[in-house]
């Protein structure tokens, strides 16, 4: 099995972004969590047949950490728009990380508020990508 090396650019780029307190876009990591919710699919007789996901992301995707990855990701030409369904995915890929460590980040398990994202800010999110890319390049 090949290990996935992380994009410490990539992760530096995101880093700055973060930083950055004119960036008009909001840092929710909350929104993560109010992606979806399901809707029930009826047939003619009125009987569910099937459900689907609807869409709930007021931030647009560019809330939560995943988010901001993959806003910088498409402004740099790196990656095209893509559907709300794929940010994890393709925030993973454009940061080297592989999908447990991308999820631990994402989903703020770093942190003691993981129950209230809301409460994490820009500059603990600043910090935890330090730390990881301080520990990537000590390791390396």
């Amino acid at each position: 099995m090949t290990k996935i090396e992380m994009n410490v650019k990539n992760m530096r780029r995101l880093r700055w972004r973060l930083r950055k307190k004119d960036d008009p876009v909001q840092f929710r990591m909350q929104h993560w969590w109010s992606f979806t919710k399901f809707r029930s699919i009826y047939d003619d007789r009125g009987l569910v047949i099937d459900w689907d996901f609807i869409s709930e992301h007021p931030c647009q995707s560019a809330a939560c950490i995943a988010g901001y990855a993959v806003i910088i990701a498409i402004e740099s030409g790196d990656i095209e728009p893509i559907s709300d369904r794929n940010i994890h995915v393709a925030a993973e890929k454009w940061l080297g990380m592989d999908y447990f460590d991308a999820n631990h980040l994402f989903m703020g398990y770093w942190s003691d508020k993981t129950l209230r994202l809301e409460n994490i800010t820009r500059a603990e999110a600043v910090a935890e990508l330090t730390k990881l890319i301080n520990a990537y390049e000590k390791a390396a």
